[in-house]
């Protein structure tokens, strides 16, 4: 389900039954998340570059660093619990970075819970679905939109928050881990 929702051709996919909007990733598509580490405020932008069920995800990552790329492997996309911010390397084969695994985005959708690591592995969170909604506001070339939909995520000590896209395509619209935040500002389609 995640892979398939990248290739769609609409930018808004309605998604019942929560009737808000699905950005949908395709290729060429770009992000732009805020990212306030130690009240230090930076910006990235993910750019789609490939997305295929066979090789995974390569996306290219623009900060104050510079333009690298990474790819998320397709084990990663499926299957990852880690999650990692700090150290981007150029394969990502075992965690994620702005996107969840379709095996933890099930686990919280089944289960209502998922074990996860937000620091490369080095420490482990138990994230609890506490509610959906649709009102996640993300400014687009056009316009700006307050109906994306979304399943909010949470610790049993509130320390740790996610704001996870639904409709197929867990993007992570904001994370809260108390140290950091980043939140997905913008979201343009190739081309925009």
């Amino acid at each position: 389900m995640f892979l398939s929702s990248f290739v769609l051709a609409q930018p808004y996919q309605k998604y019942d039954p929560l009737k808000g909007s699905t950005l949908v990733s395709t290729i060429g598509t770009s992000t732009m998340v805020e990212l306030n580490y130690r009240d230090q405020i930076s910006q990235m932008i993910f750019t789609v570059k490939e997305n295929s069920k066979e090789k995974g995800l390569a996306v290219d990552l623009i900060s104050e660093d510079g333009k690298r790329p990474f790819y998320m492997s397709n084990n990663a996309v499926k299957n990852a619990v880690t999650m990692d911010y700090q150290s981007v390397d150029s394969l990502l084969d075992d965690r994620t970075i702005a996107w969840i695994s379709q095996k933890v985005y099930k686990q919280l959708e089944k289960k209502g819970e998922s074990k996860v690591s937000t620091d490369g592995g080095k420490n482990w969170v138990v994230l609890k679905r506490k509610y959906y909604n649709y009102d996640f506001p993300v400014k687009t070339k056009a316009e700006m939109r307050n109906d994306i939909s979304y399943m909010y995520c949470e610790t049993d000590d509130g320390a740790v928050k996610f704001w996870i896209q639904t409709g197929g395509n867990p993007l992570i619209l904001k994370m809260d881990l108390g140290w950091a935040t980043m939140t997905l500002k913008e979201f343009k389609m190739a081309g925009e």
